[in-house]
């Protein structure tokens, strides 16, 4: 049991003082607490059993601050030397990735300042237009009458209101439009029915008188045509324009770009061909078939 004992002590103390050793080497002043707080023993442990080795390595660290830096304190700088680079090239590392996102930052930074000077601009565009409504308003509720589209264009005016002078006027002037086209119609031996007075009041005065002079022209020259009504009727709805426009019929004050320059010779097929499908055909076929209401 004894023998165990001691032996236990040999080795502990062996073990302090390597911890001893260790501490002379990284340059760690050594004391009893020190040493017992590093190894795990009591202090009177370590007072008992490792009171020379202390006072030795006290002696040697006084003695090692009065003489020159010897090789083995020159290695350890070298050492921390090494570890001091290591941990700057890794700063260096994480300053170039945040100057990176930094540059980043500034890019979208200066897309939203561009991005609020867009907002800005189109703010005052639309504060301009507001602005200038009212007096464009004002300026078309003034127009005279006769300046008002045709019948057929489904405009009204800005204000939504229409006087009751300017209605009976403009039922006036359809009435006498109607009564033009049922003449020009008589001449051209076509009946003026119901379907041909839906018809006429969908559309613009100036498409009617564009098909009827497109007839007038075709047949000048000599068009084959088996059916004027049809092909009257499919002039209207397609709004077709003849060849030579006579200086008679007015232009069109809104959109130009419908109407369909319609004449065409071909010999594989008819002008009503042309301007109506084969369904509108057959129902064109069976419209003008009934008698005249």
């Amino acid at each position: 049991m004894r023998e165990r004992s001691a032996r236990e002590r040999e080795e502990r103390i062996l073990s302090a003082q390597s911890v001893i050793q260790e501490m002379l080497n990284q340059g760690v002043t050594i004391s009893q607490n020190e040493v017992a707080r590093r190894t795990g023993f009591s202090v009177g442990f370590v007072n008992k059993h490792l009171r020379y080795e202390i006072e030795q390595a006290q002696k040697r660290q006084k003695e090692s601050v009065q003489k020159p830096r010897t090789a083995r304190n020159i290695d350890a700088l070298e050492n921390e030397l090494e570890k001091l680079k290591a941990s700057n090239k890794r700063l260096q590392t994480i300053l170039n990735e945040q100057r990176r996102m930094n540059k980043e930052l500034l890019a979208q930074a200066a897309q939203v300042v561009g991005l609020e000077d867009e907002v800005k601009l189109l703010r005052t565009v639309i504060k301009d237009l507001k602005a200038s409504s009212p007096t464009a308003q004002e300026k078309a509720a003034n127009l005279p009458v006769q300046n008002l589209p045709a019948h057929g264009d489904n405009v009204v005016p800005i204000n939504g209101k229409t006087s009751k002078n300017s209605k009976n006027e403009l039922k006036s002037q359809q009435l006498n439009f109607i009564q033009q086209v049922e003449s020009d119609l008589s001449s051209l031996n076509i009946k003026f029915n119901e379907t041909f007075n839906k018809l006429i009041k969908s559309k613009p005065e100036y498409v009617v008188i564009n098909a009827i002079e497109a007839l007038k022209e075709a047949i000048n020259e000599g068009t084959k045509i088996d059916d004027s009504s049809k092909w009257l009727y499919a002039a209207i709805k397609k709004e077709s324009v003849p060849n030579k426009i006579p200086n008679k019929i007015p232009k069109p004050t809104s959109n130009p770009d419908t109407t369909y320059y319609f004449y065409q010779t071909h010999s594989t097929s008819t002008i009503e061909e042309e301007l109506a499908s084969r369904e509108e055909l057959k129902g064109l076929s069976s419209i003008f078939s009934q008698p005249n209401d």
